[in-house]
């Protein structure tokens, strides 16, 4: 309640500002705010920061862009489920575009594009990021993410290769399943 005192205290471009933020999660951007729409990021990002709702990072994973941090989670919480259903789904939407576009990671694309309501593009993204699990044998984030990936495959061809890449993660994660193969052949 005291936080949501604090941003019902904002004005409304600042108020606008740390709603739309809250959708990146914990850390945000200048050009992240903008590709949301936000008229004047850094005036609005400057009101936050006297707020003392969020901080600057020393250094952006993005170049070209400033990184901000919410200074609590608690703040970006509230923030976030005071924005309705409809809002978040489609400033997830945009969040996983942008931040595709600046090399973000395909599971954290993947992940807003899912809340956002576009399975079939996290879809593909999903499957982007479990092939990197296998590669770095992070087997069991694997195999959820070709799991995702092969819950909303598009077409036939697709699924299938989702389906034989699920099927080597599980393969991967069970180290005796070169014996169950040799035991179902015998029998």
């Amino acid at each position: 309640a005291a936080i949501q005192v604090s941003l019902d205290a904002l004005d409304d471009a600042a108020r606008e500002a740390i709603v739309r933020a809250s959708v990146f999660g914990l850390s945000v951007w200048d050009q992240g705010l903008a590709a949301f729409g936000v008229n004047d990021p850094a005036a609005a990002l400057k009101k936050l920061i006297a707020a003392e709702m969020l901080v600057e990072h020393q250094q952006s994973r993005f170049t070209n862009s400033r990184e901000y941090l919410f200074k609590h989670a608690l703040v970006r919480d509230v923030a976030y489920t005071s924005a309705g259903e409809e809002l978040r789904k489609q400033l997830h939407s945009v969040a996983a575009r942008w931040l595709d576009s600046m090399g973000e990671d395909a599971a954290t694309v993947a992940q807003h594009f899912d809340l956002g309501g576009e399975h079939e593009e996290a879809a593909h993204h999903w499957e982007v990021a479990a092939r990197r699990a296998l590669a770095t044998n992070a087997l069991r984030e694997a195999v959820t993410m070709a799991d995702r990936a092969l819950t909303f495959a598009s077409d036939k061809p697709t699924a299938f290769q989702r389906a034989l890449l699920l099927d080597e993660a599980y393969s991967r994660l069970d180290a005796r399943s070169s014996e169950r193969d040799s035991a179902i052949r015998a029998m």
